[in-house]
């Protein structure tokens, strides 16, 4: 660490912007020595200064943290300057993923903090490597419990919190935006969420949130705390309810512009293998023609295409019908996720998910996705409601099938090691000599007493691998197995 503190905002030359200004000086030479490839010229001069730019505005937006125990120092283009965690009277906070380096995933730190007699917030927008500890997370953690202590007492004492469009008092939430101004008095909250970034707030009779903040905006991130210790010990409305799926917490649907791009390609090759039929160019003709119909039909039978999940289940619609199936009704459940790259540039993730009921036809999806945050929070819910069902049955005395390659028995698991082609014959360990597991690059590796490497190696995107993981987890399962440990 430097002596100013860490980094919090901006950023350094990356090596990346290095070569990319010694490749924009080859590619000017060329134009240099022969005028008829100025263009080349002119490209190497845009990604140079452009490069050039993107350094100074980095280098100008820098910003560095230093903790001093009871406040912090920040450093940055107006200098350096001292604060008490009493200074703070504004905090945002966000955390995100980036999936640009296909080795490492990255954390972005994102929001700010806001100090008395200065209008303009100390920017937090900078990374750090997914497995390490955020250098300034302790820091961020006691200047966020601080506000929140303080301005739990300012409630409690009739003040408010106040932050970009609305103010909380009185056991009110009010919004002051334009063209939207309404109070909300906290006795008609039924539940709260943070989804894609937004705190989303359901009042009573409503599936859709009635009010959506954005966390990494000023001091969301305070009232979501305060909101939840005021919600905390009060039964949600649609926890209760029998009837229905509940309120909307994600939706994913086909968007307009998908629908336009795939159509558009679509009729393209259709013209033209229109134009070679004119000029008697049969095999391009065909293959552009059904390449053409294939995306036509495509986009035709997927615009209506969406997912719902509620609270209480799923609801999904496509060009041939809609179904939904509820959460506690899932026999078996299946995600799959592989992150995809071109040429080492991040496109998204293909999602897979495939929900099976005790009686009738499965519910399955898939798609690509930038960002699966939403997807693997669901993944996660179903995984805990089938899990704690199979936990239910194991707490009885039955041996529960995890994979097809593994099952639990009352006093041990039993397993089907890797072989050279195919799974070998079943082995069994008691759960007193498993000494650990770990989950990498979308395998499963449980390791037992005396040998060096793992004996059972599984697939995340067997069928129930996660129910069965979050019930392998869980501490009820650690007291049933193993009573003395």
């Amino acid at each position: 660490m430097e002596q100013r503190g860490h980094l919090v905002n901006g950023g350094k030359r990356t090596w990346l912007m290095i070569l990319l200004q010694i490749a924009a000086v080859v590619l000017a030479i060329p134009g240099v020595l022969f005028p008829d490839v100025l263009i080349l010229l002119i490209i190497a001069a845009v990604i140079f200064l452009g490069v050039e730019i993107k350094a100074f505005v980095d280098y100008r937006r820098r910003t560095y943290l230093l903790d001093t125990g009871d406040g912090f120092n920040v450093t940055d283009r107006r200098g350096s300057r001292g604060y008490y965690d009493e200074d703070v009277n504004g905090f945002a906070w966000l955390i995100d993923r980036d999936f640009s380096n296909p080795s490492k995933i990255s954390v972005i730190r994102k929001g700010g903090i806001w100090v008395a007699d200065d209008p303009d917030p100390i920017r937090l927008n900078s990374k750090y490597w997914g497995g390490d500890v955020d250098p300034v997370g302790e820091l961020l953690h006691r200047i966020s419990e601080s506000l929140l202590r303080r301005c739990e007492e300012s409630t409690r004492s009739g003040g408010q919190l106040d932050g970009k469009g609305w103010s909380f008092g009185n056991q009110r939430l009010s919004i002051n935006k334009a063209g939207d101004q309404r109070e909300l008095p906290l006795s008609q909250l039924t539940a709260i969420d943070v989804l894609r970034n937004n705190l989303c707030l359901w009042c009573q009779g409503r599936d859709e949130p009635t009010v959506e903040l954005g966390m990494d905006d000023k001091n969301v991130f305070v009232l979501h705390r305060l909101l939840y210790e005021h919600l905390k010990d009060r039964p949600r409305s649609d926890d209760s309810e029998p009837q229905g799926l509940g309120r909307i917490l994600f939706a994913k649907e086909t968007t307009k512009t998908q629908f336009l791009i795939v159509s558009v390609v679509g009729l393209a090759f259709l013209v033209g293998a229109a134009g070679c039929a004119a000029t008697q160019q049969w095999l391009a003709a065909w293959i552009a023609g059904a390449i053409g119909l294939a995306l036509v039909i495509a986009a035709a039978t997927t615009r209506k295409n969406a997912l719902r999940c509620h609270a209480h289940g799923l609801f999904y619609q496509t060009a041939y019908g809609s179904q939904e199936i509820r959460y506690s009704d899932i026999a078996t459940f299946t995600y799959h996720s592989v992150r995809m790259y071109y040429n080492g540039v991040y496109t998204g993730t293909n999602v897979s998910m495939s929900f099976m009921p005790a009686e009738g036809k499965p519910l399955k999806y898939s798609t690509n996705a930038k960002d699966i945050t939403e997807f693997e929070s669901l993944r996660d819910h179903v995984a805990t409601v089938v899990g704690y069902r199979m936990l239910q049955q194991f707490q009885n005395g039955q041996a529960v099938t995890w994979t097809k390659n593994a099952t639990f028995h009352p006093d041990h698991l039993e397993y089907h090691p890797t072989g050279f082609v195919g799974r070998k014959a079943p082995e069994q360990v008691p759960y007193s000599e498993i000494t650990g597991t770990t989950i990498e690059h979308g395998s499963f590796f449980l390791w037992r007493t005396g040998v060096n490497k793992s004996v059972f190696r599984e697939s995340t995107s067997m069928e129930n691998f996660f129910p069965g993981f979050v019930m392998f987890s869980s501490r009820e399962f650690r007291e049933t197995t193993m009573p003395n440990r």
